[in-house]
């Protein structure tokens, strides 16, 4: 039986601090929603980002799994363990999700899922921390911001580079969305559940993902102009050698670049760099 906590503003629950990009979690069934998509199972190491006042992380536990709570706010992740009654199967850390190093978190050679409620402005470094370690997710689920869910799924005619800087490294998609009042304080903006399911090797390997994204931004410098004048203009190459380069990998120079596959950028890339 999975236990509920629901935070409320008292004297032992800290008052959400908005530079942090606080919203605490309070839909039970929302929880429910991540616990079940997250598929937990006993003694199953997951890493948490922002665990808040626990709500989520209370969930996790009962399901026996060994948690890795990862929380910004020092006030929260001191006051976590009390609250939650000190699991054993908890650890706490007092750190930024976005700088830190995933290996020094992970246990090696130990599989884990990533999972939490992510401050709006923060989601997507976090996110890529992650997936761009040497130790990657078997499984993410988060809660993001619902427009910036939306840019993660999108697909030609309206990718962007959101979308490519994810989907490279694994399946995206969007699993439910959720209502302003899910939260306290309550946002402006809706959120949404996000999973992504990490590919056993990415799309572009890491040796060569700085210089595909310098191609790729290249191509969305002027997303209105077709594809030959954005990259010509961005990389500073010829009108003509930008026209050969399209031509060789098959692709309409008047297109745009939001238009483009992964794998056609990918290919763009490969001719690019000879």
């Amino acid at each position: 039986m999975v236990r509920h906590y629901t935070p409320s503003i008292s004297n032992d629950c800290p008052t959400p601090k908005k530079p942090l990009g606080q919203h605490f979690m309070r839909d039970r069934r929302a929880l429910d929603y991540i616990v079940h998509a997250l598929e937990t199972n006993r003694g199953e190491f997951v890493v948490e980002i922002g665990p808040g006042t626990g709500a989520l992380t209370m969930n996790l536990l009962a399901k026996q799994a060994t948690v890795c709570a990862i929380e910004v706010d020092p006030v929260l992740s001191n006051s976590l363990d009390d609250r939650l009654l000190n699991p054993p199967n908890l650890r706490i850390i007092t750190a930024d999700a976005r700088s830190i190093q995933p290996s020094h978190v992970i246990p090696a050679g130990v599989s884990y899922k990533l999972t939490g409620n992510l401050p709006y402005y923060a989601a997507t470094p976090i996110i890529r921390n992650f997936l761009e370690s040497s130790v990657r997710p078997d499984l993410v689920i988060t809660v993001i911001q619902k427009e910036v869910a939306q840019n993660m799924v999108a697909q030609p005619p309206r990718l962007n580079l959101l979308a490519i800087g994810t989907q490279i490294y694994g399946e995206v998609k969007i699993l439910k969305y959720l209502k302003p009042q899910s939260f306290f304080p309550t946002p402006k903006v809706s959120s949404a559940i996000i999973s992504i399911k990490p590919y056993k090797y990415p799309m572009v390997s890491m040796e060569q993902c700085k210089g595909f994204f310098h191609l790729v931004r290249a191509g969305f410098s002027s997303p209105r102009k077709q594809l030959h004048n954005s990259i010509g203009n961005s990389l500073q190459i010829p009108s003509t050698e930008s026209h050969e380069l399209l031509a060789k990998a098959q692709i309409d120079p008047r297109r745009r670049a939001q238009s483009l596959s992964i794998n056609e950028w990918k290919r763009l890339y490969e001719i690019w760099i000879g």
